[in-house]
């Protein structure tokens, strides 16, 4: 069980770190955790990236993917459901740069397979990487933010998370024409490698070290190179009980509805963008567009998204997460509907089609954005690693939905099925995300 103060004591850690300035050294924190959301914005599409490569010169139909595919988001499940318990347990840090490692590695094990068996193990273990990460990345940023300027500091470290799909898009775009599918997982994997020794710089979470006892020389040393000296000041209001569970935690305390509604809003995002990364190159390359222009296309979609995770930061700062929300919502709808229009007709224009997936890519990353936000928010720091662990968990049954539901979808009724599977699930995102109880309020700039 957990003792828990709705107002942070202003002479403890965490009020000294929700009430007083944003250091220098907070920030570069800030930017190391958002490596893993990097990471993931590279790796997480390199399957759907690789996959029209991966049908050309194996042979096999498309449908014979969607195991790998959604195994690999199993992982990725399995990850986020452990990783998350576990960031509570041993710590962000080492969660953080464990899950990242291991990322990087299954990604180049992914370029090195040779048959669909192969490749799920691959995407198994790329996914329990994947899911490790996000839960670590996500508690830093918040423990290391003022409570005035959280949301505006998860946007920005998320908004890595497109900016690795960009940078994925174009390396593809430039890679598969000349060196294959399997270019793509390699070039991936060494800079996830890459990013994961980044975060060994990383200082263990203050509000992690001061629910724990024994820690409490590191915890002094960590708030004095931050900027905040503690000296004998009480570590902390919050505490976690002996034996107590994280997991039976985020049930309890007024946090049951918002644990549940969570778990929908993430799921139904997830559902839509794991759908489009997933199929749409595969959809596109279907419809007569070529290899690079599908690449270009999954680019024009991740642009939109850093755009769109920024402003939805700055809009939940300024207006509170439940009209930020429902803005986004309006603007994937529309954009869906435009979207079904353009690529059902006879000619697909690559530029209209690119200012629709920025569009849709903006809305669905600036909910994602505000999700994470907010399960950051719902929960106190120590059950929050585990409680937005959980909520990725949910988020990512439904991306393994998405394997089965987005091909099914394309099978059955073509563009117009995929974009009306695409808009009804950011509706249903939307209802559960604003059914929210603990929204995040307009705070001052």
């Amino acid at each position: 069980m957990t003792n828990r103060t709705d107002r942070a004591d202003e002479g403890s850690v965490d009020g000294l770190i929700d009430c007083g300035r944003w250091t220098a050294a907070q920030k570069l924190v800030v930017a190391l955790a958002a490596c893993a959301f990097l990471a993931e914005g590279m790796a997480g599409q390199s399957m759907g990236l690789a996959l029209p490569g991966l049908i050309r010169d194996w042979g096999l139909p498309r449908s014979a993917f969607a195991s790998a595919v959604a195994w690999g988001l199993v992982g990725f499940a399995v990850g986020a459901f452990f990783g998350g318990i576990a960031g509570d347990r041993i710590g962000r840090r080492l969660l953080l740069v464990g899950a990242l490692l291991l990322l990087g590695i299954a990604t180049l094990w992914c370029g090195a397979t040779h048959d669909v068996s192969q490749l799920l193990l691959a995407r198994i273990v790329q996914g329990l990487g994947l899911g490790g990460s996000l839960p670590g990345a996500t508690a830093v940023i918040a423990e290391f933010t003022p409570a005035r300027r959280r949301s505006l500091a998860m946007a920005i470290g998320i908004a890595f998370l497109p900016i690795g799909g960009l940078i994925g898009g174009e390396m593809a775009a430039a890679v598969l024409p000349v060196s294959g599918w399997r270019w793509v997982f390699w070039w991936s994997g060494v800079v996830v490698l890459t990013l994961g020794c980044l975060t060994l710089l990383l200082p263990e979470s203050p509000r992690f070290l001061a629910a724990r006892p024994g820690r409490q020389d590191e915890l002094r040393r960590i708030m004095l190179r931050i900027g905040h000296p503690i000296g004998d000041l009480a570590p902390s209001g919050l505490r976690m009980s002996p034996g107590a569970s994280p997991f039976s935690a985020i049930f309890q305390h007024g946090c049951r509805r918002d644990t549940i509604t969570l778990w929908v809003a993430f799921f139904f995002v997830m559902l839509v963008m794991y759908s489009m990364f997933s199929w749409l190159p595969t959809m596109l390359t279907g419809r007569g567009v070529s290899l690079a222009d599908a690449g270009r296309a999954i680019s024009a979609l991740s642009s939109g998204g850093i755009f769109g995770g920024l402003i939805s930061g700055v809009l939940t700062q300024r207006l509170g997460s439940r009209w930020s929300l429902t803005a986004l919502a309006l603007g994937a709808l529309g954009s869906t509907v435009a979207l079904g229009m353009i690529v059902g007709s006879s000619h697909v224009a690559i530029g209209p089609l690119a200012a629709a997936l920025a569009i849709l890519g903006g809305c669905v990353s600036g909910s994602q954005t505000t999700l994470y936000a907010l399960g950051s928010h719902v929960y106190p720091p120590v059950m929050r690693s585990t409680g937005i662990g959980v909520a990725i968990a949910w988020g990512r049954i439904g991306a393994v939905l998405s394997s089965y539901s987005g091909v099914l979808s394309l099978d059955l009724g073509g563009p117009i099925a995929f974009f009306a599977l695409i808009g009804l699930a950011s509706l249903l995102a939307w209802a559960a995300a604003v059914a929210v109880s603990k929204q995040l309020r307009s705070t001052p700039a």
